[in-house]
C-alpha cells in the first residue's frame, strides 16, 4: 500500500507539471522558455492543501447543514441540475426573485478581470441588495461570479451581519477563501450550481477520494476539464495570458476539491 502511495507522489509532479506547461504554451504571448517549473512549483501548497481539514476548522455538520438547507429553499433544483444559463437577463431575473439587483457591466480599468464581481448587502445604494458582476471577463465566468455573489446573498441571514459588508470575488484570491466562512460558503453554491450531486458522484466517487485528491491535483483536473467542457464549452483561451491562464487552474483546482470535500465529508 505505502509503496503504491508513494509511486502516486512521485508521478503527480510531472503530471501537474505537464498540464501547466500544455496550459502556458497555448496562451497569449507563451514561448518556448515559459516558466514551467516555476509555476509548477507555485501550485504545490495550494493545490495540496487539506480541504476536509480547512472547512471542519470554518464550519461544523451542524451548520453545513443549516447552510445546505437555506440554499435549497432559495434556489430549487440546487444539486439536482446543473445551472447552466449564461443570459444575463434572466440572471437578473433570478437576482430580481432573490431579492436582490444585479449590475452587469465591464470593468474598465487596470484591474481587468482580477475583480469577478462583488456583494453589497446595504440597500442604501439601490434600494435592494447589489450583485455585481464583471461583463469584461468569459460569459461563463461571469455567471460563476454571479452564483458566488448569489452565495453570499443567500446565507447572509446565518451570518447575520450587523453592518453592511461588501464581499469582492478577486480571481487570485481562491485559497484565501478557506480561511473564511463566508467565501467559502458563497463557493459552496457556485459548486452545487456546477456539480449537481449525479456529477459529484461521477467524477469524485472515488477510493478514500480526500487523500487521492489532496494528492493528486493534476489527477483531479484531467477529471473535471472535460465535465466543464462538455457542461458549458469553457476551456482555457488562448488569447489569456499565462498568468490569467494559471489563474484560472488555481480556480478550477480549488473548486473541484471544495466540491469533493462536500461529497466525502458531508454526502452533498
Amino acid at each position: 500500500m505505502h509503496r503504491r502511495e508513494n509511486t502516486v507522489a512521485k508521478r503527480e509532479p510531472d503530471s501537474l507539471e505537464r498540464l501547466i506547461h500544455e496550459i502556458l504554451t497555448t496562451t497569449k504571448g507563451a514561448g518556448a522558455k515559459a516558466p514551467v517549473l516555476r509555476a509548477h512549483q507555485s501550485f504545490q501548497t495550494f493545490a495540496r492543501r487539506d480541504y476536509s481539514n480547512a472547512l471542519r476548522k470554518l464550519l461544523d455538520r451542524r451548520q453545513v447543514a443549516e447552510i445546505f438547507a437555506e440554499m435549497g429553499a432559495a434556489l430549487p433544483g440546487l444539486n439536482q441540475k446543473v445551472f447552466r444559463t449564461l443570459d444575463l437577463r434572466r440572471l437578473a431575473e433570478i437576482a430580481t426573485e432573490l431579492g436582490a439587483v444585479l449590475k452587469a457591466k465591464p470593468l474598465d480599468d487596470s484591474q481587468g478581470c482580477a475583480l469577478r464581481g462583488f456583494y453589497v448587502s446595504d440597500r442604501v445604494l439601490v434600494g435592494k441588495p447589489l450583485i455585481y458582476v464583471n461583463t469584461a471577463d468569459h460569459p461563463v465566468r461571469v455567471a460563476a461570479a454571479f452564483w458566488h455573489e448569489v452565495g453570499h446573498h443567500v446565507v447572509k441571514r446565518i451570518f447575520d451581519s450587523r453592518h453592511a459588508q461588501t464581499h469582492l470575488s478577486l480571481g487570485a484570491e481562491y485559497q484565501d477563501h478557506l480561511d473564511d466562512p463566508e467565501e467559502i460558503v458563497a463557493d459552496m453554491l457556485l459548486v452545487l450550481a456546477c456539480y449537481p450531486h449525479h456529477a459529484a458522484l461521477r467524477l469524485f466517487n472515488m477510493p478514500a477520494p480526500t487523500d487521492a485528491l489532496n494528492q493528486c491535483p493534476g489527477q483531479l483536473v484531467s477529471r473535471v476539464r472535460p465535465y466543464i467542457r462538455a457542461v458549458s464549452g469553457w476551456d482555457f483561451e488562448k488569447k489569456l495570458n499565462a498568468t490569467e491562464s494559471l489563474r484560472q487552474l488555481a480556480g478550477m483546482i480549488h473548486f473541484a476539491k471544495l466540491r469533493a470535500t462536500l461529497l466525502s465529508e458531508y454526502a452533498i
